[in-house]
C-alpha cells in the first residue's frame, strides 16, 4: 500500500524537518507561542519520522531483488523504533524531573543516523541512487550519529554535552518581535543536509517511478 509513495514522503519529510528547524531557531518565542511551539515541534518530528519510514519502505521495494531483505531488517526495525522513542521523549518531557530526555533524544538520533547510512549504502549498491546523492545521505547519517552521541554525552556529562550540542553560538537576532537563535552545530548541519538529501531523493524517485526494480549486481 505504501509502495510508490516514496517521492511524496521524501518531500513531506524534508518539509517537516524544515518546520522544526525553524521552530528551534525561534526557541525564545513570545509567550503567545508557548504552547503552539512545542506542539508544532512534536507534530513536525512525528511527521518527519513517519514520512521517513514510508520513503525507506519504497526505496527498499525498488531495490529488490538487488538488495537482500535481511540486510535491511535491522535498519527497518530502527526506523520504526525511532518513532516509538520520539513518543517516549514527549512522555519524558511531560514527566516532572525526568532526566532521561537527553538519552532518549540520543537514541532516536543514533537510530536515524544508522538507518540513513544503511539505506543509502544499499541504494547505492543497488544502483538506485547515483552520483553524489547517496554520499550526501551517508554524510547526513554520520551527522545524525554525531548528534546522538552529543545527546548521550549531555546525559552522562552535562557540562561537556551542552557545549557539544550548542556548538558555535553566534548570537541572537531580533526578527520583528521574535528572537532568532544563530548557532552552528552538528544538529543543524544534519537537518540541513537531510533536507537537501530528501528533496533530491524525492525528485529521483519521481523520475524513476515508472521504472521497475534495479537490476541485480
Amino acid at each position: 500500500m505504501l509502495t510508490g509513495h516514496g517521492s511524496s514522503a521524501a518531500f513531506v519529510s524534508a518539509g517537516a524537518v524544515a518546520v522544526y528547524f525553524v521552530i528551534e531557531q525561534v526557541g525564545y518565542a513570545p509567550f503567545a507561542f508557548a504552547i503552539a511551539t512545542p506542539v508544532g515541534y512534536f507534530l513536525a518530528l512525528w511527521l518527519w519520522l513517519g514520512a521517513l519510514n514510508v520513503m525507506l519502505f519504497d526505496l527498499e521495494r525498488r531495490e529488490r531483488p538487488a538488495s537482500g531483505a535481511r540486510v535491511l531488517l535491522v535498519p527497518r526495525v530502527l526506523a520504526l523504533l525511532a518513532i516509538v522513542i520520539s513518543v517516549l521523549v514527549l512522555i519524558a518531557i511531560l514527566t516532572p524531573r525526568d532526566s532521561s530526555v537527553a538519552l532518549l533524544y540520543g537514541l532516536m538520533f543514533l537510530a536515524v543516523g544508522a538507518v540513513l547510512l544503511a539505506y543509502t549504502i544499499e541504494a547505492r549498491r543497488a544502483r538506485l541512487l547515483h552520483g553524489a546523492l547517496p554520499w550526501l545521505g551517508m554524510v547526513a547519517g554520520v551527522a545524525y550519529l554525531v548528534v546522538g552521541l552529543e545527546y548521550a554525552a549531555y546525559y552522562f556529562t552535562p557540562d561537556v554535552g551542552i557545549q557539544l550540542l550548542v556548538g558555535l553560538h553566534l548570537g541572537i537576532v531580533q526578527l520583528a518581535t521574535t528572537p532568532v537563535v544563530i548557532d552552528v552545530n552538528a544538529r543543524y548541519l544534519a537537518q540541513l543536509l537531510y533536507i537537501v538529501w530528501a528533496i533530491w531523493v524525492g525528485v529521483t524517485l519521481r523520475r524513476t517511478r515508472a521504472v521497475g526494480p534495479a537490476p541485480a549486481v
